[in-house]
């Protein structure tokens, strides 16, 4: 038997051997009986035999380690199994983390082109705050405004120029010597000290300042076809519309005029509300005689089509 051989086959040879010896020994007994000479002697073979008992029971001790190392293996190869399903769970962990990292990290080139253009594209704080200054008192467009209405003033979200130095404000301290009035005329006047307001005159060129008093004279007015300027409680002339400064009054006007001071610094509001309720009169007389217009063509088209039924003869 040689080395190489397994030690279940060393086994199994060696009871294989093992029995055909047993065998001989029974046989070579059986012939000795008859007084015959066996052809191999019962000592050899009862050698062999011993010989033979004594290696396979060395083979057996070999068999107890290997049962021995055998477990071991087991126990090693249940170890190895606990230990595959653990990498194999750590690698489906990280498959997820890959994919998870692979949702967010999509576009990302795109995010950060667009997140370097916003940051080199960013509004100055001064401009934000100053838009919102013009926005500030405003919510929404009037409620009578009409888009479609070509004829209807566009007003900016912010007051312009002129309106703004027609305000009270402007009126109650006069930084220069001059103002501008609603229409775009310059009206002189004094630093500090308050113009006295234009009277609303009517189409006889004549008009009533607030304190009552008669104005006549030649120019424009405010919201008449003809007038002049006046001051508070007195007679005066005007040009154009223009106020004179307070130096070519007479003392007793100026008293009068410093009396009612108070009223005539509202007088340019009510001017322009007057001024503001007039186009909007005149819009909606616009308005009408648009509807009125549409209605009188609706009208006239069944009398064309009665008209038209009245010819329509059959010469056949």
């Amino acid at each position: 038997m040689t080395s190489q051989q397994s030690l279940r086959q060393q086994v199994r040879d060696q009871i294989t051997e093992y029995s055909r010896l047993t065998q001989g020994l029974f046989t070579s007994f059986d012939i000795l009986a008859d007084g015959k000479t066996p052809p191999e002697s019962p000592n050899d073979m009862m050698k062999q035999i011993v010989q033979l008992d004594n290696t396979l029971m060395g083979n057996v001790d070999k068999i107890e380690q290997h049962q021995i190392q055998q477990r071991k293996i087991l126990q090693v190869r249940k170890e190895i199994e606990g230990v595959d399903k653990a990498i194999m769970e750590v690698i489906r962990t990280l498959r997820m983390a890959k994919e998870t990292l692979e949702a967010s990290l999509e576009n990302h080139d795109e995010k950060m082109a667009a997140s370097t253009d916003a940051r080199l594209a960013e509004i100055p704080v001064s401009e934000i705050v100053a838009y919102a200054n013009r926005l500030g008192n405003y919510t929404s467009a009037p409620p009578n405004f009409n888009p479609a209405d070509p004829n209807q003033p566009f007003e900016p979200p912010y007051p312009r120029e002129v309106s703004m130095r027609a305000g009270i404000l402007n009126q109650q301290h006069v930084p220069a010597a001059a103002l501008v009035s609603l229409d775009g005329g310059v009206m002189p006047g004094m630093a500090g000290q308050p113009i006295q307001p234009l009277t609303v005159l009517g189409e006889s060129g004549e008009g009533v300042t607030p304190a009552g008093g008669i104005v006549s004279g030649v120019g424009v007015g405010v919201g008449g076809d003809a007038g002049a300027g006046a001051g508070v409680g007195g007679l005066m002339n005007g040009h154009m519309g223009m106020i004179p400064p307070h130096g070519l009054m007479d003392e007793d006007d100026d008293d009068s005029g410093s009396s009612s001071e108070d009223e005539g610094l509202s007088f340019y509001g009510r001017n322009k509300e007057r001024q503001d309720q007039q186009q909007q009169q005149q819009q909606q007389q616009q308005q009408q005689q648009q509807q009125q217009q549409q209605q009188q063509q609706q009208q006239q088209e069944p009398d064309d089509e009665d008209a038209a039924d009245i010819f329509d003869l059959d010469l056949s």
